[in-house]
């Protein structure tokens, strides 16, 4: 998928959703502007100016390059970020290993939680990391 390939699909995502994109930034005007598309230079405006695209070194976009996995992911951790609130992110969801996570405030919860019947425990931290060498 190219790069602006993927800022129309993001930012028509968000129109049909009902998302109103914040435009914070200053718009850019990139190097190869002359290489986008007709149909996607106006969305590919619209996600820089609300700070889920960015451009690439020398002052580039590179519209018609694939977008790399790490440069997708960005982009749509910087739309979440955008487009979800915080507040409203509460309650049972399940992680990518199928667990279920109890969130308040946009937070997930520790220790034992019950909602609407079900019940969970998390830990207060990661039993993950470096192990010792023992003595």
């Amino acid at each position: 998928m190219t790069r602006e390939q993927m800022a129309v699909i993001i930012a028509d995502y968000a129109g049909q959703m009902g998302y109103s994109l914040p435009t914070p930034l200053t718009a850019v005007t990139y190097a190869d502007n002359d290489k986008s598309s007709a149909w996607a230079a106006k969305e590919i405006a619209v996600m820089q100016r609300a700070g889920i695209s960015k451009g690439r070194d020398g002052n580039r976009f590179d519209p018609q390059e694939n977008a790399t996995r790490a440069e997708a992911s960005a982009m749509l951790r910087r739309f979440i970020e955008v487009v979800i609130d915080p507040a409203t992110a509460n309650g049972w969801a399940k992680n990518d290993s199928g667990h279920l996570l109890c969130f308040q405030g946009g937070k997930a919860l520790a220790g034992w939680r019950e909602i609407g019947g079900f019940s969970a425990y998390r830990l207060e931290r990661s039993i993950c990391g470096k192990m010792g060498t023992g003595a």
